[in-house]
């Protein structure tokens, strides 16, 4: 099945989020890798980022990248939290 890796659907976001996750909580240029990689999913196959699949630390490094407005990513995380659910 296209999508299926080692029990990931990376359509979901979830292989995503696991391989750079933890990149993103250590530098700018792994919160890139994850953003580009979440948008590409959501223009590719139509799979917008899922609140389940963020940890807290991961959320609340999203929140605060995104309240800050000089931050270059600031927009990207935006947009990610505006397409999770409301469980946040």
């Amino acid at each position: 099945m296209i999508g299926i890796v080692t029990s990931f659907d990376v359509r979901t976001g979830q292989r995503a989020i696991a391989t750079f996750g933890t990149c993103a909580m250590t530098s700018g240029e792994g919160l890139g890798e994850l953003i580009s990689a979440l948008r590409s999913l959501a223009s590719d196959f139509a799979e917008y980022p899922r609140s389940e699949l963020f940890a807290p630390p991961l959320e609340n490094l999203l929140r605060q990248t995104a309240r800050d407005t000089e931050n270059p990513f600031s927009a990207d995380a935006e947009w990610i939290l505006s397409h999770c659910d409301e469980e946040f």
